[in-house]
């Protein structure tokens, strides 16, 4: 009867199951914060930035059945501060959950458009010092740029996020993540306005992405068409 007292009373196996539950409570109020974040997003804004053209994929080939520009978003004040704030209150969430050092933009051959055109914004409301991945069509030519001390900081096994515009082959994030590994940072997450994969995923290579907006969210609320632009 002793020995079931003790073992009931055994302060480590009641800290063993505080620790664990703790946990556990964490993990899910990280889920319930991100998908919050996601569910901030007014699928009105991006209506804009999406026409009937075609797009080429740049790096799987084919085209695409509608073309998504956030440029044409960033020269309206209203627009650009409500795309803004998303993407803040995305990373404040992975800042608060995963004590992430530091944000990643993504610089594609055509020059610093997309997500990267609002880095200076995100970057002055998170407090959170970036990068920029400038991604060649050979990876080889792949570079992390930014301020000396900047990489010097984020080249010591920090942990950060991904910030795009689009992802729809995972290509791009894939060579950036590869970039960011070689560099000496770690992605622990990947950010982005619109995930138009054909079939949607919440992870690439095991690392979460939070989206604004998925294709067939797209579609579902007739924005785009299954095969096209209405």
């Amino acid at each position: 009867m002793m020995d079931i007292f003790s073992t009931f009373f055994n302060p480590f196996i009641w800290g063993t199951a505080i620790t664990i539950a703790s946990i556990l409570v964490l993990f899910e109020k990280r889920q319930f914060v991100l998908q919050q974040a996601r569910l901030l997003f007014d699928l009105n804004w991006i209506k804009p930035a999406i026409t009937s053209s075609t797009h080429t994929l740049t790096h799987k080939g084919g085209i695409s059945k509608y073309y998504f520009n956030l440029d044409y978003l960033t020269t309206v004040p209203e627009e650009v501060a409500s795309i803004t704030n998303w993407y803040v209150e995305v990373v404040n969430d992975f800042k608060s959950s995963d004590d992430i050092d530091g944000l990643i933009f993504i610089e594609k051959d055509s020059g610093p458009i997309g997500a990267i055109s609002l880095m200076g914004g995100i970057i002055s409301q998170t407090g959170l010092p970036a990068v920029i991945a400038r991604l060649r069509k050979r990876a080889s030519h792949a570079k992390i740029s930014g301020s000396p001390e900047v990489l010097e900081k984020l080249s010591k096994g920090s942990k950060v996020l991904i910030i795009t515009d689009a992802i729809t082959t995972t290509r791009t994030v894939k060579d950036t993540m590869e970039t960011v590994n070689n560099f000496g940072a770690r992605v622990v997450g990947i950010c982005t306005l619109l995930d138009r994969q054909p079939v949607h995923k919440d992870f690439v290579d095991n690392v979460r992405i939070v989206q604004g907006v998925t294709e067939k969210e797209l579609v579902s609320a007739e924005v785009v068409k299954a095969d096209g632009v209405y």
